[in-house]
């Protein structure tokens, strides 16, 4: 397992070949000329069928007509180490060495070298914004996560009153749009049942509902809008009291523990033994504690990679 401190290495330098792909030091002459002259055309005639916004199907995710594409690499990450060829993913993928690119036959070494010497000499890259990345923007193919931070608005609706948050208007401006319209209010008991199960995917007894129900119920001496806030506040006080419950950091809890693979034992070794790990339980109860306690998310991040490293008040 590579140590923190190889981690922080490579972390450091993958951010430092960003800086100097970004063009943090201005290119020089020779460098501009050996992209435009050497780098470009290869880029043109081997790779773009395959990775531009002009493939019919994109490799790997990774976008290599634009500056900002190579920056940012594809599904297996960076493909450029600035200075470092060996280290780089996109002159690997050249050699047939991990993965074989173009995958029908390696290019000719003279080209190979001359990805070699660019990438040695930085990586220089001259290329400005093209209108195809510009155009891929606005055709909403680049991932969600690159696009600007924007404040979407709700499309026009109809029937106001049934809405009653911002995530309601832009659910029934779709459904108008289909020429759908929302269904019924749930009964008090279905929608108390429907609140355990979702927040912490337990049954309500019957007392509970019967005491949430009478909440839920509002006279007919109220008015409509009245009636409708009376039954909303009964409603968050109940969502309230289960988020409070320690039943919620275990309705959650396990989804963070599928990601993480947690396990008590390892299962049959092949030789009919399964090892159990005594201890598990203290991180399977940590993490239900974390979401109890409502810990922030990079909290949690930074307690999951260098939980030894940070400072506790005991083992």
């Amino acid at each position: 397992m590579c140590s923190r401190a190889c981690v922080f290495l490579t972390v450091f330098s993958a951010l430092l070949s960003a800086g100097r792909l970004a063009g943090a030091t201005p290119l020089t002459g020779a460098q501009r000329d050996f992209f435009e002259n050497r780098i470009r055309p290869a880029l043109a005639k081997y790779c773009y069928e395959c990775h531009s916004a002009k493939s019919k199907k994109l490799g790997g995710k990774l976008y290599l007509d634009t500056k900002r594409g190579l920056l940012a690499g594809g599904e297996s990450g960076p493909v450029v180490v600035a200075g470092n060829p060996d280290d780089s993913l996109l002159i690997q993928s050249l050699r047939w060495e991990d993965t074989e690119m173009p995958p029908d036959e390696p290019l000719p070494k003279r080209v190979i070298r001359d990805f070699e010497k660019w990438v040695q000499m930085g990586a220089p890259d001259p290329r400005n914004q093209p209108k195809t990345e510009v155009a891929r923007k606005k055709s909403g193919e680049l991932h969600w996560s690159l696009r600007p931070v924007r404040t979407p608005k709700p499309g026009k609706i109809t029937t106001a009153d049934w809405a009653r948050d911002p995530i309601d208007r832009f659910a029934l401006a779709r459904m108008e749009k289909l020429n759908l319209q929302p269904t019924a209010d749930a009964s008090p008991r279905t929608l108390i049942r429907r609140l355990y199960y979702d927040l912490i995917g337990l049954p309500p007894t019957r007392k509970q509902i019967d005491r949430w129900s009478s909440r839920f119920i509002v006279s007919g001496e109220h008015g409509n809008t009245l009636k409708r806030e009376l039954q909303q506040k009964a409603v968050a006080a109940l969502v309230d009291e289960l988020l409070a419950s320690p039943h919620f950091g275990e309705r959650w809890g396990r989804h963070w523990l599928d990601v993480a693979r947690y396990g008590e034992s390892n299962g049959n070794d092949g030789l009919s033994r399964n090892a159990t790990f005594p201890h598990a339980w203290r991180y399977r109860d940590y993490v239900i504690r974390a979401f109890n306690r409502d810990t922030p998310y990079d909290r949690f991040l930074t307690e999951q990679i260098a939980g030894d490293l940070v400072p506790a008040k005991s083992d």
